[in-house]
């Protein structure tokens, strides 16, 4: 979905954008649907599990493409191999979603890395990691943070009774609401057990889970989930929703918002949250804390702790001004800082710099 929104927004601005990939693929299928330029790569035409470099090659030829931006990791090496087969070499730009799970430094990688002539990363503190686990030149770094579309938090944000009414909820409760599939790594029994600690402190916090097992991969952690709630007698405090077209009513019904994985690289959840005017409790993992600020911006907890959960949710409800001030940075510092006009424009520069360079 990122990647098809990115396209969508530089497609908007004028850039002639084509998406290449698998046939038959979700990304395939779902570009189609949107009447976006799709370029497909049958699964004959791969080499390792890479598209082929070669009919790769071409396509960028036929195209007249200047610049290639890689998604996945695993398809840098077939998009140095296809630009080395391509009449015109385009520049090849690796745009990071995940973070760097192991050292990266070792020579197979580094030959990879060193095709590539930008790495674009969204937050300083993975921008470190990258230094730090490859041996790309740091001068091909570049932190961009990913965007998102703030006027859906900031034109004609539904009410909190509206959204409510339209979720089935109680309308006068406080809710703690976390939004996301449902995996072990996202940790939504964490919050389960906080809330649990909560309500033995005196106060009935409601929580609103919003999300689905990823599709093609039950692992029954949402059944766990259920059933934790369940041996909590909790069952009337929490409700599961299925994810939302519309994403701003889930935040619009809630208090506060609550991210328990155990590792995000990015977070973007986060900062939809951060620009609806929510306060925030985020994990202190991956790449969150380059978005928030502990007691600045939001409240920071350690992952698989629900003593320390549980905490940072009885400030906010006993604080009712802590949390009024925490919102407002947050909403302040996303408007200023994840605006996907501001992605683009500074993708834009990228482009152009990397095409004008000799």
């Amino acid at each position: 979905m990122n990647v098809l929104r990115l396209a969508g927004w530089l497609a908007e601005r004028g850039l002639p954008v084509i998406i290449y990939g698998t046939a038959e693929s979700p990304l395939a299928r779902s570009a189609v649907t949107r009447q976006h330029p799709f370029r497909a790569l049958t699964k004959s035409g791969k080499y390792g599990g890479l598209f082929s470099g070669r009919s790769l090659g071409r396509m960028l030829d036929n195209d007249g493409v200047t610049t290639l931006t890689i998604h996945n990791s695993g398809d840098i090496l077939v998009s140095a191999l296809a630009a080395g087969f391509a009449r015109n070499r385009p520049k090849l730009i690796f745009i990071q979603h995940m973070q760097l799970g192991s050292d990266k430094r070792d020579f197979l990688h580094t030959l990879q890395y060193r095709a590539l002539d930008a790495w674009v990363t969204p937050l300083n503190i993975l921008a470190e990691s990258v230094k730090a686990r490859t041996r790309i030149d740091p001068r091909k770094i570049h932190v961009i943070p990913h965007g998102i579309d703030l006027s859906v938090f900031t034109n004609n944000l539904p009410s909190r009774n509206e959204a409510r009414r339209r979720l089935d909820l109680t309308p006068d409760a406080m809710i703690a609401g976390v939004v996301g599939r449902f995996d072990p790594k996202k940790g939504q029994e964490t919050l389960v057990r906080a809330a649990r600690i909560v309500g033995e402190r005196g106060h009935r916090l409601h929580l609103l889970f919003v999300g689905e097992e990823t599709r093609n991969e039950q692992n029954g952690y949402l059944r766990s989930v259920r059933q934790l709630v369940a041996d909590s007698g909790m069952t009337e405090l929490v409700h599961f929703r299925p994810f939302l077209d519309k994403i701003q009513f889930a935040y619009a019904a809630m208090n506060m918002f609550v991210l328990t994985s155990h590792s995000e690289t990015y977070g973007m959840v986060t900062i939809e949250a951060m620009a609806a005017g929510l306060p925030v409790i985020v994990t202190n993992t991956g790449g969150t804390p380059g978005i928030v600020s502990d007691r600045v911006n939001g409240l920071l907890v350690p992952p698989h702790d629900p003593g320390a959960l549980a905490d940072a949710l009885c400030m906010l409800l006993g604080h009712p001004d802590t949390a009024a001030s925490l919102s407002a940075r947050a909403r302040k510092d996303a408007l200023a800082t994840y605006s996907h006009h501001a992605q683009c424009d500074r993708l834009e520069k990228l482009f152009a710099d990397l095409t004008t360079a000799r």
